[in-house]
């Protein structure tokens, strides 16, 4: 007998009137399967990608000053697993070294600017442009009903 124990994603995305559905799996918390989905429609027809997000209001100042502060947790090298609850396992010690090290490049963050918030099941979802003096990034942050971090990651924007 096996079991399979994880977070698992999927991504429908239907374009109608072009005749292309996309779907998506994922079996990490991490992965963005919408986004995924997206690219790949953007290949299939160019007329189908992304516009380049827009900012939109900040109703929880809150939020915005608890990521700046783990952001500076991160690159300091003190971040801990109480801090990020709810992520996926082995996001310690690989990943949180792997943010450390770009966000040390990056150098201080100088801006951060809220471009989505979004309710995915139970948890709340911030995307973030944050500008660094050497560069910025796409930060997007799950917040678990306690408020406990249940899943972070950042790209490059593109």
């Amino acid at each position: 007998m096996s079991s399979i124990i994880g977070t698992y994603f999927a991504q429908l995305s239907r374009f109608i009137g072009d005749s292309l559905d996309i779907i998506v799996l994922a079996n990490s918390a991490e992965a963005d399967p919408g986004r995924i989905a997206d690219g790949i429609a953007a290949i299939i027809d160019p007329a189908l990608a992304l516009k380049t997000p827009t900012p939109i209001a900040d109703r929880e100042p809150q939020v915005t000053a608890r990521l700046s502060r783990l952001l500076d947790t991160i690159r300091e090298g003190k971040l801990t697993p109480d801090e990020l609850a709810y992520v996926r396992a082995g996001f310690f010690p690989d990943a949180a070294e792997l943010y450390r090290k770009q966000l040390q490049t990056l150098g201080p963050q100088q801006k951060l600017v809220l471009l989505d918030r979004r309710e995915l099941g139970d948890d709340r979802v911030y995307t973030y442009e944050v500008a660094f003096a050497n560069g910025s990034r796409y930060v997007r942050v799950a917040l678990a009903p306690d408020d406990k971090v249940a899943s972070f990651s950042m790209r490059p924007r593109q």
